[in-house]
């Protein structure tokens, strides 16, 4: 039989247990703290253990304050952001980068610190904050002259064009990027960039449907990300190939592609997400459901445990919606209901004024009727039957009240259409010269002469093809620029702007209502045409003199007879 432990004996192992502790801490303080700057940062930047680089960068982090050594605090934030990237914790390292740079007094140093910063806000799709951190960098940048530095910010902006679907704007920044590494001498001086502006153009013509274009682009950096360097980029090279391939319906090919390229990600989550949703993408056309929807479900669990990694979320769940559908699983198809309805208000509040016209009127009010439908389903169930029957009187009022809204809008919108198209038919009133000559205080003869020059102008067209200001406008007139604003201001009742925007709408009205292969043309191609350099600018022109946008005029114009748009005398 053993033989009991007394209660000396258990005092004398406890006190042995606490020499051993406190001797092993003390010899583990005393190692660590005699380690030079260049001992540590060696350990960091040679171990392959996030655990061990997180241990010494902050070994790295309490030396430097204990030095009062700012430099070396910087580069200890530094170090940890790079473990934490793509996180809120890499935010709050950017901020600490950002409050020792300043304490430095060191600008580039700082500027890089928004950068940093802008780009963790990003990938946890806070991207009206990210925005605000890369426009303060950039003023960095301008100040300073730094083109490097204005190049990686506006690669982060064409990366944040790309997250709100302005796709074509994306693919243009990134190829006006490229061509700064023409230069083989730039290429070997930042290689990382270099790399990185490869995949963002590969990346962006996937994006645009061009596979071809961008296998081109992704073989170079698949070669590049070979180097021993460079390696830490070469997934997603691989991935990028895998997403063409798809695009070119190479499904088994992509599959083996986007399948080595998750293997080789590390503490990627946006990525893993995109990643996923290209290969249940692929499984879904290669008729492989059950594998589809497993991917599907991976994105899922992702964005359960870290709501701030959204990317494909959204859409994600929308399709698993339809799987429960299909197999009958309410419960399911609520969870996923309510998961995009949320991801959705976070991604208007963030992309705003973005597809609000899809996104309010069309996917928002189905997903909220399909949810109250599961809610009374469910509720029906479960409860007495008054539950669901308010449950369906509240869902009839919303329905009728938009309804409503829907019909008096269209009413409105129908009534200024067709005072447009009256007023289209309706001459021009001429103006009144005496009360324009009193109100400019010019002579009468110099006001003729100014509006029978801008009478000529008009019917020119030549503000459609020429960007115009007030001083070139006057210039060929032959008067000057005061005198020909008072004229304007007088006869037109407006600014000058506004003056050349209402031309330009004007002579789209006339097109549109008389040429039917015009009205064919995108909106964007449309305000091209008549002199506006963004579809947007366009629009909104269109709508502040109309009252209309031009899609409704257009769409009314198509399924009403047309009435040929008077010339002016």
């Amino acid at each position: 039989m053993p033989s009991k432990i007394t209660q000396l004996d258990l005092k004398g192992i406890l006190l042995l247990i606490l020499f051993f502790t406190f001797f092993f801490v003390c010899s583990q303080q005393l190692n660590t703290s005699t380690l030079s700057y260049h001992h540590i940062e060696n350990i960091i930047e040679n171990s392959k253990s996030d655990s061990i680089k997180e241990r010494f960068s902050n070994i790295l982090i309490t030396k430097g304050k204990v030095e009062n050594n700012l430099e070396k605090i910087n580069k200890g934030y530094n170090y940890l952001l790079e473990i934490y990237s793509h996180s809120q914790k890499g935010v709050e390292y950017a901020d600490s980068i950002i409050q020792t740079a300043k304490k430095m007094k060191d600008e580039n140093l700082t500027s890089r610190g928004y950068l940093k910063k802008g780009i963790e806000l990003f990938y946890i799709a806070k991207y009206k904050p990210a925005l605000k951190n890369y426009m303060i960098a950039n003023n960095f940048a301008l100040k300073k002259e730094n083109s490097f530095l204005r190049l990686k910010i506006k690669h982060y902006i064409a990366s944040l064009k790309n997250a709100v679907h302005e796709k074509e704007e994306a693919l243009k920044l990134f190829k006006e990027n490229l061509l700064f590494f023409n230069d083989s001498n730039i290429q070997r001086k930042h290689p990382k960039q270099y790399l990185r502006s490869l995949f963002s153009l590969s990346n962006s013509y996937n994006a645009n449907h061009l596979p071809d274009s961008s296998l081109t682009y992704t073989k170079i950096g698949i070669k590049e990300s070979l180097k021993e360097t460079n390696k830490y980029l070469y997934p997603f090279f691989v991935l990028s190939s895998g997403v063409s391939l798809k695009l070119k319906n190479q499904y088994n090919t992509a599959i083996d592609s986007l399948l080595k390229g998750i293997s080789l990600l590390k503490n990627q989550k946006k990525a893993l997400s995109d990643s996923y949703f290209f290969l249940s993408e692929a499984y879904s056309m290669n008729n492989e459901k059950i594998k589809s929807i497993k991917y599907l479900k991976k994105i899922d669990s992702i964005y359960d445990k870290d709501p701030t990694v959204i990317s494909r979320a959204k859409k994600a769940n929308i399709l698993l919606l339809k799987y429960y559908e299909k197999i009958n699983d309410p419960i399911n198809q609520l969870k996923s209901i309510k998961k995009a309805i949320k991801i959705d208000s976070i991604i208007h509040v963030e992309h705003k004024d973005l597809n609000k016209k899809i996104i309010k009127e069309y996917e928002i009010p189905n997903l909220l009727l399909k949810k109250e439908q599961l809610i009374k389903r469910l509720n029906k169930e479960n409860t007495a039957s008054k539950n669901w029957f308010i449950i369906l009187i509240f869902t009839s009022c919303f329905l009728i009240i938009f309804s409503i809204v829907s019909v008096k809008k269209n009413i409105n919108n129908k009534k200024k259409y067709h005072l447009l198209i009256k007023n289209s038919q309706t001459n021009p009133e001429k103006s009144n010269i005496t009360k324009t000559v009193t109100a400019t205080g010019l002579s009468e003869d110099l006001v003729k002469s100014i509006q029978l020059a801008l009478e000529k102008f008009e019917n020119s067209n030549k503000f459609t093809k020429k960007k115009y200001t007030l001083h070139s406008l006057a210039k060929e007139l032959k008067t000057n620029s005061s005198y020909l604003s008072k004229v304007i201001n007088s006869t037109k009742n407006s600014n000058f702007s506004n003056y050349i925007n209402n031309l330009k709408i004007d002579f789209a009205i006339k097109k549109l209502t008389e040429d039917k292969k015009f009205r064919s043309y995108t909106i964007k191609a449309i305000a091209e045409e008549v002199g506006f350099n963004k579809a947007q600018s366009f629009s909104t022109a269109f709508n502040k003199k109309t009252g209309i946008n031009p899609s409704y005029f257009i769409k009314q114009l198509n399924t009403t007879k047309t009435i040929k748009y008077s010339q002016k005398p």
